[in-house]
């Protein structure tokens, strides 16, 4: 005999999951049309129907330990067919939000980045944090450098300092992180309570080669635009990060440690660094144009979209055109322009690394563990269910 399941609602709850954009849960009657048009949902005990009523009876508990809030992937082809109008990706959305403040460590971060009014206090700290560096660097004087007849970037705020502290800052960020994915994935287990009957590495490099093809926003119908934006926001990432990558690896490997000749910032447009990073600054700014056209223009497909992830889109553009615009003020020697535009990039990127695990950008980590889980146990979307990985 099946155990029952005993409802113990959590009003508060249900407050913050409408206050990050679910209010429209209440409309749910359980007709299940979410679940049947869903290409991604499990045949066995599909998302999102039981979440919709989950939701409705404040069972946070059950829903913070449930991946397939995160298998879910906001193509919104759930909502466009809701005959009750009750949009349940929007509702899975805002549950992915609240899920970020409940296992964040520390706990405060999480709601600081899911409210507006937390904005100014996590602009302050980096404002204040690289400003004081840039002061003790330049003794406060910062007029022979908008004077100079060349932008030297190292003049402003050495390379190496700055560099430490993009080190230093994410070893500290990262293992918090960990605490609040280990919570996750130690709850999924103990709430599911079923046996892996896959590896977790195995598990992992499917997913990753999964995630490189964006296949599953392919499946999507009212938000298919979302496989291309992904994938260019993706892999536009992934050309800064190799970019980001190979400048530490000349700067520190090559010339401290080895003494070898070669090129030291600023490095030339031609080189494969500059290359790299350009070609995935303008791949980032494409994919995100299309999200924002998108849902500026067909909000009945996309659906609304809440604050943390408005302001995950602009700081991400911010970190890109910034940095762009950083290099081209450089060459065209206008330090007037170039100085301000990179103190605003670096208090964006790092706005945006510090807080990876507490932002929008924590659905890498989140999703990617819940896909992990999914994987690891057997629960396939009814389109993957019969694929070999």
């Amino acid at each position: 005999m099946p155990e029952a399941l005993i409802a113990r609602p959590d009003r508060d709850f249900i407050r913050r999951v409408k206050a990050a954009g679910g209010e429209s849960v209440q409309k749910c009657y359980q007709c299940a049309t979410c679940s049947v048009v869903c290409d991604l949902s499990p045949v066995d005990c599909p998302f999102p129907r039981k979440e919709m009523i989950w939701t409705q009876w404040g069972m946070g508990d059950k829903l913070m330990t449930d991946p397939d809030v995160w298998l879910c992937h906001q193509c919104n082809d759930c909502s466009v067919n809701c005959p009750r109008n009750a949009k349940p990706s929007e509702v899975l959305a805002a549950i992915r939000t609240v899920a970020f403040g409940h296992f964040a460590f520390p706990g405060f971060m999480g709601r600081l980045l899911a409210n507006p009014w937390g904005l100014i206090p996590l602009l302050l700290l980096p404002i204040i944090l690289i400003g004081a560096v840039i002061w003790q660097e330049t003794g406060g004087n910062l007029a022979p450098l908008f004077h100079a007849s060349v932008v030297d970037f190292n003049l402003f705020i050495p390379h190496g300092v700055s560099d430490m502290m993009f080190i230093i800052g994410n070893i500290i960020i990262f293992t918090f992180a960990a605490v609040g994915l280990f919570r996750f994935w130690r709850g999924m287990h103990n709430s599911w309570g079923v046996q892996p009957k896959r590896g977790f590495i195995s598990a992992l490099i499917s997913i990753v080669l999964e995630i490189l093809r964006h296949n599953r926003f392919g499946k999507c119908t009212a938000g298919r635009y979302r496989q291309t934006a992904h994938l260019l926001v993706l892999f536009g990432f992934i050309g800064a990060a190799i970019a980001t990558a190979g400048a530490l690896v000349e700067m520190i490997v090559l010339h401290e440690f080895l003494g070898l000749e070669g090129h030291y910032p600023p490095f030339p447009l031609y080189h494969p660094i500059k290359i790299f990073g350009n070609l995935g600054g303008f791949a980032i700014l494409v994919g995100l144009a299309i999200m924002i056209v998108q849902r500026l223009t067909n909000r009945e497909k996309v659906g609304v979209v809440g604050y943390s992830n408005w302001l995950f889109i602009w700081m991400v553009g911010l970190v890109t055109l910034s940095g762009l615009l950083c290099q081209f003020m450089r060459i065209a020697v206008v330090p007037e322009a170039a100085y301000p535009l990179y103190f605003l990039h670096l208090v964006t990127v790092f706005f945006l690394l510090w807080y990876a695990p507490y932002s929008q950008f924590g659905h890498m980590f989140y999703r990617t563990l819940a896909m992990i889980f999914a994987r690891s146990v057997g629960r396939e979307a009814r389109e993957l269910k019969n694929n070999n990985y």
